[in-house]
């Protein structure tokens, strides 16, 4: 893990800071910076810098010689060994999801990069950049949408149910069950995740890159303008993102991206792949909403004999102990069909779901309806 950290920090800075023909200085310079002085503070030459591998190669060489190179986990995060309890709150580290993890090392370990030299507490944070990595592989994208799942489950903040998610328990609930029928539909039409959007060994370095520094592609502009295109011709996305987001500038929009839509995606040509994706999911989310639900066979019985008994001349509360339900039951059904008797929830029931009522009258089994009900 120790070595992996590194070697991912390493590869991170030299995409975010990629040898410029015209200023090697200018590139080197930037490039030792992002590794927050780290070759330097084992004692490596700055001109070698130009060879990326030899880097790479004595900082591992010089940890060996320290006898950290094989350090585990468990080893660093024991502080009565380490005596880091001082230091760093391992715990709140190890509690963070690896997107925040890796970040969070990394701003703690550049805020030491003027020490002379590496200490213990560098190669711990090292070692928890590489634990992160590990999770960032583990990533995958919700079963439902094109959003990254949160770390360690199957659904995107979206549409999880957990504490964390946002909203009230049945808003959840309710994002929930529209994007299970959603999901059910859309992953028959959506084609496989392109190998340059998916969280790979060869992509993690481009994703670390703009997770730290905001990394400039060298089709930023191009790529930024079909990211507003793509913005622009839904109205889902513009209600989603916020209509003024074409006044925004590129960091400023990618950051709103986060908030609204996806908070683990960091890399512009990813946005382009899922802003692509979630028209789509929009399209199939509006008409499963717009499909009148379907009723249970049970529900709907009871409510056909309520609305017998209400015109019959019984209150609500006396209708509730005859059927065994709760008042709250036949509040929900008012609610639900936007009437305000239950005789009217039946009828806007059987016009929203093409029914006849003659076919559900036959289903009363054991009750009579008054011949003069239409």
């Amino acid at each position: 893990m120790l070595a992996e950290g590194y070697a991912l920090l390493h590869h991170a800075a030299a995409f975010a800071a990629p040898e410029n023909p015209r200023s090697r200085r200018a590139s080197n310079t930037l490039f030792r910076e992002h590794l927050a002085g780290l070759p330097l503070r084992v004692a490596e030459q700055a001109a070698s810098l130009r060879d990326l591998p030899v880097v790479t190669s004595k900082f591992l060489a010089d940890l060996g010689a320290l006898g950290l190179g094989d350090a585990s986990l468990r080893r660093l995060t024991n502080t009565t060994t380490w005596d880091l309890g001082k230091d760093v709150d391992y715990g709140e580290f190890l509690r963070l999801d690896p997107h925040a993890l890796f970040g969070r090392c990394y701003e703690f370990l550049f805020s030491r990069r003027r020490r002379a030299q590496v200490s213990e507490l560098d190669l711990y944070l090292l070692v928890l950049m590489g634990l992160a990595a590990t999770g960032l592989r583990e990533m995958r994208y919700c079963e439902f949408c094109p959003r990254w799942a949160c770390p360690g489950s199957s659904l995107c903040v979206h549409h999880s149910q957990s504490r964390l998610a946002p909203g009230t328990p049945s808003e959840k609930a309710a994002r929930y069950r529209i994007g299970r029928e959603v999901g059910e539909i859309f992953r028959r039409h959506v084609p496989q995740v392109p190998v340059q959007v998916d969280l790979t060994d060869s992509t993690l370095p481009a994703f670390l890159a703009h997770l730290l520094w905001r990394a400039a592609s060298p089709n930023e502009a191009r790529t930024a303008g079909a990211v507003r295109r793509q913005i622009t011709d839904s109205p889902a996305l513009q209600e989603l993102i916020g209509e003024d987001f074409d006044s925004l500038g590129n960091d400023r929009l990618y950051s709103r991206l986060q908030e609204t839509v996806d908070p683990y995606e960091v890399r512009p040509a990813a946005w382009l792949w899922k802003l692509r994706l979630l028209r789509l999911w929009s399209g199939y989310a509006a008409a499963v909403v717009a499909r009148p639900r379907k009723t249970p066979f049970d529900a709907w019985l009871r409510l056909v004999k309520a609305s017998f008994l209400e015109r019959e001349g019984l209150t609500r509360a006396e209708i509730a102990r005859r059927l065994k339900l709760s008042p709250s039951a036949i509040s929900n059904w008012l609610r639900r069909h936007e009437a305000n008797s239950l005789q009217e929830a039946v009828k806007k029931h059987i016009e929203d779901s093409r029914m006849t009522f003659r076919t559900d009258r036959a289903l009363l089994l054991d009750v009579e309806p008054d011949e003069n009900l239409p």
